[in-house]
């Protein structure tokens, strides 16, 4: 009679299955992916002045040898070792970079995978690496010259051996055990300095769950720290070569603490801008990147302490972008690698139909809050953190993938119901899901639905677009609060074009109009605007560098304004303008004209000098907008 296998090698092919079938299902997307957007025209030819070009760049002339390459501003991780590496094993090729960085991305579903299961059980390791698989971000920045795929590698690596310290099968782990996740510890601070404020959570998790006496708790404590030291301290010495300072890892934190907190701060990405950046440029000449980082720092504490007031609408501003469905935009735009690719359609997930499940799967995890605590613990650190400097979608995506354990766990308790006939929990909980999703999509669907019904509601009084500043002048606008990384480059005959819907109530009581533009010039540059075909002369900012972005304030008359829709072009006689692009509104108003005389809403930026389909301009808006003063309105 044959031999039945015995129940442990089932579980064990069945295992190895599940593992094969989710690691080849996440490399051939991301495969698919990096094959179909190869046609983009910054698929080879990076944006200059960001980050992917700085570090192609540094990791270029490390694999040639030049080790001090770069400002020691950068996380060094990524563009000092990880890709300089993958540079000298492929010839610098970037379409085998992303080939290499896909292959991290089915590893890091990998690891969900197995973290969720260890935490919970397989059915929540399952749901969430099948989320994982589909989660946009993920495959776009996979498709990036950045450091996002390998950070989530680290925290991932560093989380799994932390777990491993509580939920392992040996009595007492070795040291060598704890050195090597204090190892990780410190990548994953080199893959993005923030990390290190979880240390003192991770240490306290050591000290916790390592096995005998007080004493032995700290001295496998130390252990732990000592590894995390050993992997930074190679990259504080080596930015100290590049800086002259010994900072901890990175050295323009500074910096990006005064883009985050300063009086024209929006909460995302972007120098400041006005008296204050003026103060904070000339005072930056001639000094080291240390000195300049202590003045920035010194510059934001002293707007927190003045403008406490000013500070709290920062940070809830900043508590929303990071917690919101908007993938705020940096160095690339989400929005458009959806465009040109098969991640515009189901079943591919945005941070946003993720987040309500997270949200629930959190809760219902409380139970087992002795062994997830430390899930908790990194996702609040790290998002504080975060926000307390600037938001952007990329510097949020360290915490997706705990929260997608949760959501992963949310749906596994969703099926488990189901499973048991539990209709009642099933579809609360799913009613729930529904209600957050409606009121994170609430602004999005309103725009999307805007545009049709707009002149019916300005007939009755409303106008959703009009922001009222105070209590006698209005702000029209179609655009959030922070430009995307995107806008056009325009040079003669080249211009712009912005539509902007007024109310008639608003103009009867005009008084005075401001044009707004958000945009920066070549020195060389001269201009015009016109608002309804009436043109008008612009001026050149004052103190603004060359090519810098910055908003340009024009007065025009009220008389050449009417009640309904209003064309302002933008039309540059000599050198360049860049227009800037915010990518989170619809409202079909921005178009461009090029050189044959044709008003285009498909091309991205001028400047590449190529006529492709990119983002649709309407699916973002230039940044153009009219300030009206009202005259007050007199008590009856």
């Amino acid at each position: 009679m044959t031999e039945q296998p015995s129940t442990s090698k089932v579980n064990a092919v069945s295992e190895a299955i599940i593992i094969l079938a989710l690691v080849a299902a996440a490399f051939t997307i991301g495969l698919l992916y990096i094959l179909q957007i190869r046609s983009n025209p910054f698929f080879r030819d990076l944006s200059p002045a960001t980050d992917m070009a700085t570090y192609d760049d540094i990791a270029r002339k490390i694999s040639g040898g030049d080790l001090l390459a770069g400002t020691g501003t950068e996380s060094p991780l990524y563009p000092r070792v990880f890709l300089p590496l993958v540079y000298l094993a492929t010839r610098g090729d970037l379409l085998f970079v992303r080939f290499v960085q896909v292959a991290l991305n089915a590893l890091n579903v990998l690891l969900i995978y197995v973290i969720a299961k260890r935490l919970f059980a397989r059915p929540t390791g399952l749901a969430a690496a099948v989320i994982a698989i589909f989660y946009i971000p993920f495959l776009v920045y996979s498709g990036a010259i950045l450091s996002e795929t390998l950070l989530n590698t680290t925290i991932l690596v560093m989380m799994l051996m932390l777990l491993d310290l509580r939920l392992g099968r040996e009595e007492t782990a070795p040291a060598s055990h704890f050195l090597i996740a204090g190892l990780t510890l410190g990548l994953a601070t080199a893959a993005k300095p923030t990390v290190i404020v979880f240390a003192p959570f991770a240490i306290l998790w050591v000290a916790l769950h390592a096995k005998g006496d007080a004493k032995h708790r700290a001295a496998r404590a130390g252990i732990y720290l000592g590894g995390a030291a050993a992997a930074m301290i190679p990259f504080v010495v080596w930015g100290w070569f590049l800086t002259g300072s010994l900072t901890p890892l990175r050295g323009n934190s500074g910096t990006m603490f005064l883009m985050g907190n300063n009086p024209t701060a929006t909460g995302a990405y972007g120098e400041p801008r006005g008296e204050i950046g003026r103060v904070f440029r000339e005072a930056c000449k001639g000094k080291s990147i240390a000195e300049q980082d202590r003045l920035a720092y010194r510059l934001a504490l002293h707007f927190i302490r003045t403008n406490p007031g000013q500070f709290a609408k920062l940070l809830v501003e900043k508590t929303k972008l990071f917690w919101g469905h908007e993938e705020v935009g940096n160095n690339l735009s989400v929005t458009y690698y959806r465009q040109i690719s098969f991640l515009g359609y189901p079943p591919f997930l945005s941070f946003g139909l993720i987040l309500p499940a997270a949200i629930i799967g959190a809760f219902l995890a409380i139970p087992r809050v002795r062994t997830v605590w430390i899930l908790y613990a990194f996702i609040l650190v790290y998002s504080v953190t975060i926000i307390l400097f600037i938001v952007v979608g990329r510097y949020r995506l360290a915490v997706v993938p705990f929260l997608i354990i949760f959501a992963g766990h949310c749906c596994a308790m969703i099926g488990r119901w189901f499973a048991h006939r539990r209709f009642r929990p099933a579809l609360g909980v799913i009613g729930i899901m529904a209600l957050l999703m409606v009121f994170l999509y609430t602004g999005y669907l309103w725009r999307a639905i805007y545009p049709i019904i707009e002149g019916p509601l300005s007939r009755l009084g409303y106008s959703w677009r009009v922001l009222a500043v105070d209590t006698n002048k209005y702000l029209i606008k179609d655009d959030t609060p922070r430009p995307s990384p995107y806008g056009v480059t325009l040079e003669s005959p080249m211009a712009a074009r912005k539509i902007l819907f007024v109310p008639e109530d608003i103009l009867d009581r005009a008084e005075k109009v401001v044009l707004t533009i958000d945009c920066g010039m070549t020195k060389d540059a001269k201009w015009r605007v016109g608002v309804n075909g009436a043109f008008t002369e612009a001026p050149i900012p004052e103190g603004q560098p060359s090519g810098v972005m910055g908003t340009v304030t024009i007065p025009i008359k009220s008389e050449v304004l009417r009640a309904g829709e209003n064309e302002i072009v933008v039309e540059p006689q000599a050198g360049r303008i860049r227009i800037a692009l915010d990518d989170g509104y619809d409202f079909d108003r921005s178009s461009v004209r090029d050189a044959e005389g044709n008003w285009r809403t498909d091309r991205l930026d001028g400047q590449t000098c190529k006529t492709y389909r990119s983002l649709h301009i309407a699916d973002g808006e230039f940044r153009i907008r009219l300030e009206i003063t009202v005259k007050r309105q007199v008590p009856a």
